[in-house]
């Protein structure tokens, strides 16, 4: 179906290709029962989403990767449970850490973390008798 002229045209073609040529005026006031978008949906562009700050993640719309980051203090000697900003829906794949201040060349001194679940991870740092304060970034989907 075509209609309009060459400078103010609009053309759907077969399979739901809708292009439209032309000057668009006027308001979308009357847009509002437009399908939201989906994976599903072909061609449908998703938006990204995120929440940004020291402590934060960012989600890929077409993948479902995310990535998360922040800073903790690392316990002295036991574990803590810290918690994802968001938990991770299907499974965090890796979770990194390392000291924001003082490097130690002591073999006593150091920083560990283990992924607990989609939601929890673990790190502990030393010197034991003071923790430093972690910066920590993990990925998963």
């Amino acid at each position: 179906m075509h209609v309009g002229d060459t400078n103010s045209a609009l053309t759907l073609s077969e399979g739901g290709n809708l292009r439209i040529a032309g000057t668009y005026n006027g308001n979308a006031a009357g847009l509002t029962n437009l399908p939201q978008a989906t994976p599903e949906v072909p061609g449908a562009v998703l938006k990204n989403t995120a929440s940004l700050g020291p402590n934060g993640w960012w989600k890929c719309a077409q993948t479902g990767v995310i990535k998360q980051w922040g800073i903790t203090l690392g316990a002295a000697d036991d574990v803590n449970f810290r918690s994802f900003p968001i938990a991770f829906p299907n499974r965090c794949v890796s979770l990194v850490a390392s000291r924001t201040s003082l490097f130690y060349s002591d073999v006593t001194s150091g920083t560990n973390t283990m992924i607990v679940s989609n939601a929890q991870f673990s790190v502990i740092s030393g010197p034991f008798n003071s923790p430093d304060d972690i910066y920590w970034e993990a990925t998963g989907y």
